[in-house]
């Protein structure tokens, strides 16, 4: 008993003997998402899937505590894409481009390392997404009124929610490792690489033998964050 309590004085000791920079800071970022949907083709074997850019918006707030450690929360926009084609050849001038919009708090916590002009950062966390809208856009096979299959037709709308269908609430893990240059005590400049996969079904359990949806998503992005000096 005594080992252990002067084990957690020692310790206690340490840490307040490491010198604290508390401090919050507020910035605007921007970059690319490059998102790639994991599913199967279910019962149709040509379907195929593709890869898709877009683009994000964030605000992020974060709270430093000490020089390495700090707790970031950001309020995001961004799209998460994906291309949809039959790999069959007579069908190979179907395709599909979906275009889908999220809003997104990512909650991490950031280990920072290097000088005091270039820093390296890694964040590890989580987020809850809401999905805000999609449209698709693509071409389609088309039918006349005798069930005879005409010439492709090109198509271009939003797509209806449907809440027996859809989950709209998306939850997740990211992980990010990036750079920051100091500008200046208050200013500085920022570029990260962030991965973040989805750990819930963007579909609802609604019929026999479904194949799960799951979003996995790159961002690049740069950033400029301001840090509120102590008086």
């Amino acid at each position: 008993m005594k080992k252990t309590y002067l084990f957690l004085t020692l310790c206690l000791c340490g840490l307040s003997s490491i010198p604290v920079s508390a401090q919050w800071s507020v910035g605007v970022s921007g970059g690319y998402t490059y998102n790639k949907l994991t599913t199967s083709s279910d019962y149709k074997y040509d379907l195929r899937y593709k890869a898709r850019g877009g683009w994000s918006i964030a605000v992020p707030v974060q709270y430093r505590f000490f020089d390495w450690l700090a707790v970031q929360a950001e309020l995001s926009y961004l799209q998460k894409n994906y291309h949809q084609y039959r790999g069959a050849s007579h069908f190979s001038s179907i395709y599909c481009n979906v275009r889908n919009s999220y809003l997104q708090i990512p909650l991490m916590a950031q280990f920072s390392f290097g000088s005091e002009r270039v820093r390296g950062f890694l964040n590890a966390g989580g987020y809850m997404g809401f999905w805000l809208r999609s449209r698709a856009q693509g071409v389609g096979l088309s039918w006349d009124i005798t069930h005879e299959m005409e010439d492709n037709k090109p198509y271009s709308s939003n797509v209806e929610f449907d809440s027996r269908r859809d989950r709209r609430v998306e939850l997740g893990a990211l992980v990010g490792l990036g750079v920051q240059y100091n500008l200046s005590p208050q200013i500085h400049l920022q570029a990260e690489a962030r991965y973040l996969y989805a750990l819930t079904d963007m579909q609802k359990n609604n019929m026999l033998f479904q194949f799960p949806r799951y979003n996995n998503t790159f961002v690049t992005q740069i950033g400029i964050p301001y840090t509120f000096l102590k008086k």
